[in-house]
């Protein structure tokens, strides 16, 4: 199966089951590759770094860099990939006092650090969807830092400006009833998940309920694998899920360690090297499993996520006809 274009030569069986019921792999803040080392602090940076970071200044954020860089993999090389699901945390920069945000003002990328534009970011993530129509990408806005109603709807408003009809359409139901193959027949690629109340309701918005993402918080791979199996038991079939197979760092941990060590070789390696065969020894139970994340994913990750749509017992299941439904006609 190419990579590239792996949702475009599911067998039809499996297009033709709830689109929240395929195995999609994702990453974990997935434009974090654009940070950069002398970047300015985040929103989302721990106080105590903050304290640091005055007395210490470019140390601090050296340190900091090495576990604010959660990808390795450019947007374009993660779809390429496989990639189909995209975390996104954004802020909006902080202005001079006094001074007004212009109306071209673009939020950037955060994780403890800021990062590029989002605007230029996912024009790639356009261009690759032109290029593979049968593909279907999941955008989940996650986290807002410096937003006010004007910034969510001007960020709205950008997306719809260049996804336009890419974006899918949402309606209370519309999780169990859509699957990947009346997304295609139709042309929609998008999935935006926007989660903030200021846009609820706006045309080719999805509200976070339809994707629930717990949070593992944890530094143990065991922990982690717990963590996940409760979360899949336990999870709502009515809505997608996104198993986030990360390990988190903690500030006291961090610092210390920043100068020997960094994200990838101190958590997310390890990370990796337990969650891989753990998906691997899912596939009789991958009804399960909808999105799976992960930093510095790599092929093995992917590949792993992948193949749990092989014989998708999910594909068994009949889906309500769309046309038949009263808003049928606003969205079609």
């Amino acid at each position: 199966m190419s990579a590239a274009d792996w949702m475009a030569r599911l067998p039809q069986a499996v297009k033709d089951a709830p689109f929240f019921r395929l195995a999609i792999p994702g990453s974990h803040d997935s434009l974090s590759y654009s940070i950069r080392a002398d970047a300015p602090l985040a929103p989302d940076c721990p106080d105590a770094v903050r304290i640091l970071e005055r007395l210490f200044g470019p140390v601090t954020r050296s340190i900091l860099f090495k576990w604010s860089v959660t990808q390795s993999l450019s947007l374009s090389e993660q779809l390429q990939l496989g990639v189909r699901y995209l975390d996104l945390r954004l802020a909006m920069p902080a202005e001079p006092r006094g001074a007004a945000r212009g109306k071209e003002t673009q939020p950037h990328v955060v994780h403890h650090l800021c990062g590029d534009e989002v605007g230029p970011l996912l024009a790639d993530a356009d261009a690759f969807l032109a290029a593979h129509p049968l593909e279907v990408l999941i955008v989940d806005l996650q986290h807002f830092y410096h937003f006010c109603s004007d910034d969510h709807q001007q960020l709205v408003n950008h997306l719809s400006g260049l996804f336009g009809d890419r974006l899918c359409p949402y309606w209370p139901g519309a999780t169990q009833e859509i699957s990947l193959s009346w997304m295609q027949a139709h042309g929609y690629q998008v999935v935006l998940v926007y989660r903030c109340e200021e846009v609820r309701g706006l045309r080719g918005v999805w509200p976070g309920e339809a994707l629930a993402s717990p949070w593992p918080d944890v530094r143990k791979a065991r922990a982690l694998l717990g963590f996940l199996e409760r979360g899949l038991a336990a999870r709502d079939r009515r809505c997608g899920h996104v198993a986030q197979c990360v390990l988190t760092p903690r500030t006291g941990t961090v610092l210390p360690a920043g100068l020997c060590s960094d994200l990838r070789s101190g958590l997310a390696a390890r990370c990796n090297k337990a969650v891989v065969p753990w998906l691997r020894a899912r596939r009789q139970q991958r009804d399960h499993l909808n999105v799976a994340i992960a930093d510095f994913v790599d092929a093995a990750f992917v590949d792993a996520v992948l193949n749990l749509n092989c014989s998708n017992p999910a594909a068994a299941v009949e889906l309500p006809k769309i046309a038949d439904k009263p808003h049928a006609d606003v969205y079609l």
